[in-house]
């Protein structure tokens, strides 16, 4: 009788401590990042002013160029994942004079960088870049 009551006994502990080591050893579910919008403006005041080349850099640093519609204004929207500490993104375009462009780059529909950019050389791009 005491065996079996003895048995019982280490049977219910056994299983117990089982369910208990099983239940703590589950991954633990945090938070996913929370993705961004981001949006790429350029503008000119000069009027004939045409883009040659456009790109744009997104988080993880890689360059996408624009090749269609290249014209003035041109806004470029794009959903990414939220960005490390220390990345950047940027937006390069060339023009095909001289000329003065608006670049700004907006994060979440809030403007993060802008600057007017002055173009001399026309073998040049003009870049903005913003860092997180």
């Amino acid at each position: 009788m005491k065996t079996t009551t003895f048995l019982r006994t280490l049977l219910a502990l056994t299983a117990t401590v089982s369910l208990l080591t099983y239940s703590s050893c589950k991954k633990k579910e945090g938070p996913k990042p929370k993705a961004v919008n981001i949006t790429y403006k350029i503008s000119s005041k000069v009027t004939d002013l045409k883009l040659s080349n456009l790109s744009i850099s997104g988080t993880n640093g890689q360059d996408s160029a624009i090749t269609k519609d290249l014209k003035f204004p041109m806004e470029i929207k794009v959903r990414r994942a939220a960005p490390a500490k220390k990345s950047a993104i940027k937006i390069k375009a060339k023009v095909d004079k001289p000329a003065k462009i608006d670049l700004e780059i907006l994060v979440d529909n809030k403007s993060v960088k802008k600057a007017e950019v002055d173009i001399k050389d026309i073998t040049k791009d003009g870049v903005l870049e913003h860092k997180f």
